[in-house]
């Protein structure tokens, strides 16, 4: 069972801020990692993970339209879905 504060708005921001998140560690790699074939898969993975969490957060806004929303394959809640006149039909 999922906690209360796991619905699609938190998961908005947090994956946001996974995304912001990303970026500064892509920053620090490419600062300070010296050898360029451990430089450019770091990056890659990075790179990866922040384009799957950006995906993940589009499809969070169009999920108040179909009432049922998902992230990486989880249920996530709807706060207030019962007040939404799509999701009671």
């Amino acid at each position: 069972m999922l906690p209360d504060w796991f619905n699609a708005d938190n998961l908005q921001t947090i994956l946001t801020g996974s995304i912001v998140g990303l970026a500064i560690v892509v920053f620090f790699v490419a600062r300070f990692v010296r050898k360029l074939v451990v430089k450019a898969l770091v990056i890659g993975i990075i790179v990866v993970i922040g384009t799957a969490a950006w995906f993940q957060r589009d499809q969070l806004n169009d999920c108040a339209a179909t009432c049922e929303c998902k992230v990486f394959g989880v249920d996530v809640t709807i706060p207030e879905a019962d007040r939404l006149p799509q999701c009671n039909e």
